[in-house]
């Protein structure tokens, strides 16, 4: 994350050039530019949070209020599948392997970002309970494992490609 964010302010500076400080002008000027590259809105909120902490850090006026950050995209309520695509996933859930099986259990039920997924472990499973770290924050989430489901979740060991 800080190299991202060092990456955004190096970017900036580069294109700004000798301008030093930049002003309200010039920090118009480059979110336009951004846009015109395709950023999506929740990068460009995050390209003007970074802008801010540099100009505090440098002891130059923003000119920004903080309403004028860019809005936070609202959450994508399309989902990966559909309704029918899930169903067939799971009626023909005897065809996969108990690695899948277990995949897709924990995926359709909690719904974890496929980072979450990929780090789940053996001992992340004791007494019907599932302990995902998150990817974001790093924040851990508890959930109860339903009985119909720990068929699909216990005989999932290490070379069905669970650690």
């Amino acid at each position: 994350t800080l190299t991202g964010y060092l990456s955004i302010a190096n970017n900036f500076l580069t294109w700004i050039g000798e301008g030093i400080p930049p002003d309200e002008m010039d920090l118009r000027r480059y979110f336009v530019h951004r846009r015109e590259e395709g950023i999506r809105d929740s990068s460009l909120r995050t390209t003007f949070a970074v802008l801010q902490k540099l100009y505090e850090s440098n002891r130059w006026d923003w000119p920004f209020k903080k309403e004028d950050r860019p809005e936070a995209p609202s959450e994508s309520d399309t989902p990966a599948f559909t309704r029918e695509e899930m169903e067939q996933l799971i009626k023909n859930r005897d065809l996969y392997s108990k690695g899948e099986r277990f995949y897709l259990a924990i995926a359709t039920i909690y719904a974890p970002r496929r980072i979450e997924l990929a780090r789940i472990k053996k001992r992340d499973i004791k007494d019907n309970t599932l302990y995902i770290d998150t990817a974001k924050k790093g924040e851990k989430r508890t959930h109860l494992i339903p009985d119909e489901i720990m068929p699909h979740i216990l005989p999932v060991t290490s070379s069905d490609g669970i650690g």
